[in-house]
Order: C-alpha cells, then sequence, then structure tokens
C-alpha cells in the first residue's frame, strides 16, 4: 500500500530543514533552495521507497512552495505573503473573486485574502501542459480584475525548468503579454540571452518587496 502524499511532505521537509538553516545572505537563497529540494527528494526515496514518480511530482510541488514560502517571506515579511501548498484551496476566497470556480487557486499571493495585490505561479519543472496552466490562470486573472473594476494584480512565474526544450520554453514564456515577469532558480545556468528576459529569484523578490510597499 503506498504512503499517502499527507504522510510524507512536512515530516519530510521539516527533516531537511533542520539540517540546512536558512542562509544570512539572500543571494544564497537560490542555491538553498535547490539544496533543500535535492534533499527532500533523496530524503524521501529513503524512506518510502514505495513512492511512484506521481506521487514524487506532486511532493515537489509542495517542498517547492514550503521552500519558497520560508525564503521569501524573511525578505517581504510574514503578513505579506499566503502560500497554499496541498489541495483544498479555492481563488473564491479572495475579496473580490467570490464568483469565480474557474480560475485554480494561486500558488502564493501577496498580501492576503482582503488586500489581493500580487500572484506566483511556482513550477519546479514546467511541461508543455503546465505552460498552458500558467497562461490561463495569468489571463484570466487580468480579465477578472479588469471587468470587475479590482486593483491591478501582478502575476509572476517562478520555476526551476530544466528538463530538455528548457530553453524554447522559458523564451515562449517571457512573451506572454498577461505575464509581469518570468523567474528561474537557477538563473546562472541560463544563456546569455535568456538571463535578458528571465529574472532571477532576487529579482523576484524585489519585485515583490516593491509591489507590496504600495
Amino acid at each position: 500500500m503506498s504512503t499517502p502524499i499527507s504522510n510524507i511532505i512536512m515530516p519530510v521537509y521539516e527533516e531537511v530543514i533542520r539540517n540546512n538553516p536558512l542562509p544570512e545572505n539572500q543571494n544564497q537563497y537560490s542555491q538553498h533552495i535547490v539544496t533543500v529540494m535535492t534533499e527532500c527528494e533523496s530524503e524521501a526515496r529513503r524512506q518510502f521507497r514505495n513512492l511512484s514518480q506521481n506521487q514524487l511530482g506532486r511532493c515537489n510541488g509542495d517542498w517547492f512552495e514550503l521552500i519558497v514560502r520560508d525564503t521569501a517571506t524573511n525578505v517581504v515579511g510574514n503578513d505579506n505573503l499566503m502560500v497554499f501548498p496541498g489541495r483544498g484551496h479555492h481563488i473564491n476566497e479572495i475579496q473580490g473573486f467570490e464568483q469565480v470556480n474557474w480560475i485554480p487557486q494561486p500558488d502564493v499571493i501577496g498580501r492576503n485574502l482582503q488586500d489581493f495585490r500580487a500572484v506566483v505561479s511556482l513550477k519546479w519543472g514546467m511541461r508543455h501542459d503546465r505552460m498552458y496552466e500558467v497562461g490561463y490562470e495569468a489571463y484570466a486573472i487580468k480579465d477578472w480584475v479588469l471587468r470587475n473594476n479590482l486593483p491591478e494584480v501582478q502575476v509572476y512565474l517562478l520555476t526551476n525548468d530544466e528538463f530538455s526544450g528548457r530553453d524554447a520554453r522559458l523564451n515562449i514564456m517571457s512573451q506572454v503579454p498577461a505575464l509581469d515577469g518570468v523567474f528561474h532558480i537557477q538563473h546562472n545556468n541560463l544563456t546569455n540571452e535568456l538571463q535578458q528576459v528571465i529574472g532571477s529569484y532576487p529579482d523576484l523578490l524585489n519585485h515583490l518587496t516593491n509591489t507590496l510597499s504600495n
């Protein structure tokens, strides 16, 4: 019998975080995220040998949300960011979106459910279907905001896509008009051309700081 995902995510994450405390230097956050994600996967495989690839993919998504929460809130403050690992949350919890049921719950929102300023869509890996998910989410949110005269919402994408075809996917996402920025965890691994249109994780934190300070 396979182990429920809910019994894997937090125990593994907490164990890894105990051994990898948050760096003091924000410029080290990107490498910290890669280290934590890599060790979470290794620890999960060690503890749960019957873990399927599909289960591991779901765990990666939640671990990514958790480590972004821990690093980003250290910069923008706990009161300025909400992260929704796991399932069970809906976008209609956000003020102004009560009637919406066709947009997925964002991974990360700034500032809170009553003062909605920004969305960060998190994709540790980014297959083609996930590209469409991000684009749809961005367009749908912006369209709802515009049609209902709600305050402007910034929509960002943060990924660590390293799969084959990555450069083409990132280039496409950088041209999506509804996205206000695309950011890559391992920015230094990108080509010089991509680095001109794709931001780093510290860049995203700066954008969030500016968006949430107004």
